[in-house]
């Protein structure tokens, strides 16, 4: 399968998802339901566009004489003389080294924030409070959660 026609494909599946939570889910507090939306979506997202519809359609080949087509091949083949190609733009390629450069550039975005999460969650004094960890900085940001860490500042909280 060519890949832009897989990535058509893929952006017409996410996009449908994305209209269906826009329309339905946007405003519900149902967290682990959309969670659950959102990974249905990318999965469908990477097999949807894998499947094919086909349809068998057979057509009966009117009978005619094989020596009446003969001279007419060999007359074509005799005629035909080589002519010069043009070089063309392979925009496959191009989009596809675009695509890559982009992910290449998020993936590395999300490395580098996903490090500094870290950064500041290692060395903090934390304390346990069942399954979940709570971590206190002394930085002037917002409280968060990441898996079951709890960033927080208490003098701002």
């Amino acid at each position: 399968m060519e890949v832009g026609i897989y990535l058509l494909k893929s952006v017409a599946v996410l996009s449908l998802f994305y209209g269906v939570y826009l329309l339905f889910l946007r405003k519900e507090t149902l967290f682990h339901t959309k969670r659950h939306f959102f990974l249905a979506g990318i999965i469908a997202a990477l097999v949807v566009p894998f499947i094919q519809f086909t349809n068998t359609v057979i057509i009966e080949v009117p009978a005619t004489e094989l020596t009446a087509l003969i001279p007419q091949t060999q007359n074509t083949l005799a005629n035909s003389i080589p002519t010069e190609t043009t070089a063309t733009i392979d925009y496959g390629f191009w989009a596809m080294l675009l695509y890559t450069l982009g992910a290449l550039i998020m993936a590395f975005k999300f490395s580098r924030e996903l490090f500094s999460l870290l950064y500041l969650i290692k060395g903090r004094p934390a304390s346990s409070i069942g399954k979940y960890t709570f971590v206190q900085v002394d930085d002037m940001i917002a409280p968060f959660s990441f898996f079951r860490f709890i960033v927080y500042n208490p003098k701002l909280h």
